[in-house]
């Protein structure tokens, strides 16, 4: 139920019937000008109601649809920006495993160099001396 008590609101109605925002056949609720004003004065003062104006009715309906819509969009909105903060994470957790994943490579591949500079290490060192045992025979 719609009942109009505020200040600008008469004005605000005849404004928009003056202007041509409500459709021609929306007039049938104020067939002419003087039915209009009395009934946009009691709208304003209380005396008659929307659900006695079978348009503005109707409005309402629209105006509670309307708002429904818009939660409905609300929450798709929310949906699927929890969608995409899952969609980043998952992201994320990738590169960290990748970039751990390529860290272990490099450490395996440095442990293997440094194994194998060690084994030539101990192979040079039996060399030389080698070598040294040979010149003091």
């Amino acid at each position: 139920m719609m009942n109009l008590h505020a200040g600008d609101t008469k004005q605000s109605v005849e404004t928009k019937w003056r202007d041509g925002v409500y459709p021609a056949n929306f007039l049938k609720f104020g067939e002419n000008k003087n039915d209009m004003e009395l009934q946009i004065d009691g709208l304003v003062d209380g005396s008659i109601t929307s659900e006695k104006i079978p348009v503005l009715h109707d409005v309402e309906g629209l105006r509670k649809r309307s708002r429904t819509h818009v939660q409905e969009e609300a929450i798709s909105e929310a949906v699927e920006l929890q969608q995409s903060k899952r969609q980043k994470l998952a992201v994320i957790k990738r590169c960290r495993n990748l970039t751990e994943q390529s860290i272990l490579s490099k450490v395996k591949e440095l442990c293997e160099l440094s194994l194998v500079r060690a084994t030539m290490r101990n192979k040079l060192n039996s060399a030389l001396k080698a070598v040294k045992c040979e010149k003091m025979q």
